[in-house]
């Protein structure tokens, strides 16, 4: 359900009356809806500005990243801060992914009405691609990390040794693989999986600097 009032997108809205709707400029909407909109806007930056400066979530120029304490390549801070970001956005204007499904939801099967059937399917579209995007960072790649793990382990985890004995001498050796022979398959697996992980993290990066413009 929509609430009564946003002043934080191009969708912002007062008493179910967007603001930069085809209804702007009509006198009902000039002398009502937008200065009672500019009113709470004031009142909303003011009470950010208090939050921005003392409360630990809302220090926005500060990036959590998620990752452990230690060194870490360029190309994985990227990654984790961006979408971090996103993360932060999605909580701020709908505080879970269950609240944005379900308005992205109801904003897209609502009539029409009064409110730009562009603008309308513009924020629909971005929505839906936020949707993908978390879904993938906190479904889809967790659980490919993790399968990517347990390969791992089961290829790398115990070392093959094969004893070998030398014809001549008679002499004993120890040959160490780091694979079983009935762990190819695994290993083949594992190197597909890993190209899939580093290919989809590159596209999903790029998929969510082009809706970079829409994120709060």
């Amino acid at each position: 359900m929509r609430r009564f009032f946003d002043f934080s997108s191009s969708m912002s809205h007062f008493l179910g009356v967007y603001i930069y709707g085809p209804n702007r400029g009509k006198w009902w909407h000039s002398c009502a809806i937008m200065p009672l909109w500019k009113l709470g806007r004031a009142i909303h930056r003011r009470k950010l500005r208090l939050l921005y400066r003392f409360h630990p979530s809302y220090r926005f120029h500060m990036i959590d990243t998620g990752l452990k304490p230690g060194p870490h390549m360029g190309e994985r801070l990227i990654l984790h801060a961006s979408f971090s970001i996103l993360m932060n956005s999605m909580k701020i204007r709908f505080d879970t992914l269950d609240r944005l499904e379900t308005e992205t939801r109801d904003l897209e099967a609502a009539p029409i009405g009064n409110n730009s059937p562009e603008l309308i399917d513009h924020e629909v579209a971005f929505r839906k691609e936020m949707i993908q995007l978390i879904r993938w960072w906190t479904i889809t790649r967790p659980a490919d990390l993790a399968h990517a793990k347990s390969l791992a382990d089961l290829v790398y985890g115990d070392v093959y040794m094969v004893e070998r004995i030398d014809e001549k001498t008679g002499a004993k050796s120890l040959e160490i693989f780091p694979t079983a022979p009935e762990h190819k398959g695994q290993k083949k697996e594992l190197r597909a999986l890993r190209k899939k992980i580093a290919h989809e993290e590159t596209e999903m990066l790029h998929r969510l600097i082009d809706i970079k413009g829409g994120l709060d």
